[in-house]
């Protein structure tokens, strides 16, 4: 699927939260030699490295949420009011696929008072900018989250998994398109104008998707919408003038950061591990021995490097 020459080179960068989130939930309940839960971390390891055999990337970073509160909270004190807490089992997985991620070798970026979405934004974005040092043409996105659907473009692609941790699919533009009915482009007005659930914001109240969709084909963006107010039916537009309040915090709460202060040092974010023999120690005290087949870290002394693609 991919090339590893310098001309064609790929960046991943994995939603750590909402991955670990999706495995936990796809996986039966899986426990160490101490009865420590562990299927979060294999379902997340495992569809880490698929990524990784498939994409072929040059460079892998994960970004992760922090349980401080995020602007959004700050901005919207009903923002994800309605979630419930996560369930301590999958919990205590955090700390633990950390400890693994390092074995690994592989960054994890996380800012308190932002999300990870707000962290790969910024990330996709520098990528972008440093595209011709780095030796890449494409950005892609692990995640199973589809508010980062807004973030495609030319050089940035999702990779969504469609199946438990075991399939995976490429999101490009066309794509979006294709699931949604608008363009990546409009993922955030489409937000405005219909809310989110999930996460707990209003949107404008009445209208639902199909209108959503609708108006956007014909008008664009929010803001072109506004200009023609008087274009509107007068139901649309009583809705629109009645809700326009809802619909723009739900527009700031929907857009995903991308000018976050990050630095990154991209050559610690190589697909390379130089310590292969403390990965294999960290594997078997995780109970993963199929991954330490999987990596053929029984055949590698200490002193050899393991190049994950």
């Amino acid at each position: 699927m991919a090339s590893s020459s310098s001309v064609y080179g790929r960046v991943l960068l994995v939603d750590g939260s909402a991955i670990m989130h999706r495995a936990y939930y796809a996986l039966p309940q899986l426990n160490d030699g101490q009865g420590r839960p562990t299927g979060a971390i294999y379902g997340f390891v495992r569809m880490l490295l698929k990524a990784i055999k498939e994409l072929q990337p040059k460079y892998v970073v994960v970004a992760f949420d922090r349980p401080e509160p995020t602007f959004r909270k700050q901005m919207f004190i009903g923002y994800q009011a309605q979630r419930a807490e996560m369930e301590p089992e999958l919990a205590e997985q955090f700390d633990r696929v950390r400890q693994l991620l390092q074995a690994l070798e592989i960054p994890v970026v996380e800012k308190p008072g932002f999300e990870a979405d707000d962290l790969l934004g910024t990330l996709s974005l520098q990528a972008k900018q440093q595209a011709k040092r780095l030796g890449i043409n494409q950005i892609v996105i692990l995640t199973g989250d589809k508010d980062l659907m807004q973030l495609v473009d030319d050089q940035v692609n999702l990779y969504l998994p469609v199946k438990g941790v075991s399939e995976a699919q490429l999101i490009d533009k066309q794509a979006v398109i294709d699931k949604l009915g608008i363009t990546p482009e409009q993922v955030v007005d489409y937000k405005a104008l219909v809310g989110d659930p999930s996460d707990n914001y209003p949107g404008v109240h009445g209208i639902g998707p199909k209108t959503a969709v609708k108006l956007l084909a014909e008008y664009h963006d929010w803001d072109n919408l506004w200009q023609h107010l008087d274009d509107l039916p007068k139901s649309v537009r009583e809705k629109l003038v009645q809700g326009k309040s809802g619909g723009e915090l739900s527009r700031q709460l929907a857009r995903i950061k991308r000018d976050v202060d990050l630095t990154m040092d991209w050559n610690q974010a190589k697909t390379v591990v130089d310590n292969p023999a403390h990965l294999q120690q960290v594997l078997q005290e995780f109970g993963f021995h199929s991954l330490v087949k999987q990596l053929n870290l029984e055949q590698l002394s200490s002193q050899k490097q393991l190049q994950l693609i």
